[in-house]
């Protein structure tokens, strides 16, 4: 229908827009905290928080996504990143920093989870295993658009917070779009949407 179509298109650009944000911040942030001291083994382990976020929380997806509705969670996974981010930008404190990274990651779970379910549920029937496919290719782009466009910034000259600004436009662009996808309940119908959302998004995390 219409409707699904606006809605795919509205989750694959609100989804890139985010991870592209995500994926400028994360290296980013290694360069911040090398830079206020930090050795590379405890800068690894810090920007690890965001990944040990996510491994925790993909259990616990599609109980969220029962308890809040699909439309609630799928924003509150767009809305936790840009918290966590503006808080990173906006302070210095390490811990906060630790704490921010790591729920920011917890949000990716249940995006991850939700958006592969979505876009299972929204295609149509004949198309359904292009558009995952491309959905996933997608997602995988976004590890080397975020990157490039930061090491973009730098070699014009851009400072590492005013990068950081943009990785913060781009999240909060994410989140903006996640207005136009007319997300249909899943929590209706059980865990089995969002478990097998889990399960794809962990086989494309081993075929990082």
């Amino acid at each position: 229908t219409p409707a699904a179509r606006r809605s795919l298109v509205a989750l694959f650009l609100a989804t890139f827009a985010e991870l592209t944000g995500v994926f400028l911040f994360a290296p980013l942030l290694l360069f911040q905290l090398t830079a206020r001291g930090l050795d590379s083994t405890a800068a690894g382990l810090f920007a690890a928080l965001n990944w040990a976020g996510v491994l925790v929380a993909t259990p616990f997806a599609s109980t969220a996504v029962q308890r809040l509705g699909t439309a609630r969670a799928l924003l509150v996974s767009g809305a936790v990143p840009v918290v966590a981010m503006a808080g990173i930008q906006l302070s210095t404190a390490l811990p906060l920093w630790a704490g921010l990274y790591l729920l920011s990651g917890m949000a990716a779970a249940l995006r991850w989870v939700l958006s592969e379910s979505l876009v299972a549920r929204l295609a149509p029937p004949e198309r359904r295993g292009r558009l995952m496919g491309l959905f996933s290719t997608m997602i995988g782009a976004t590890f080397m658009v975020g990157p490039a466009l930061l090491s973009a910034m730098l070699a014009r000259g851009h400072t590492a917070h005013d990068a950081g600004w943009v990785a913060l436009g781009l999240v909060v662009a994410g989140l903006v779009g996640l207005a136009w996808v007319r997300a249909p309940e899943l929590a209706h119908e059980g865990a089995a949407a969002a478990t097998a959302g889990a399960a794809m998004a962990q086989a494309v995390r081993r075929t990082k």
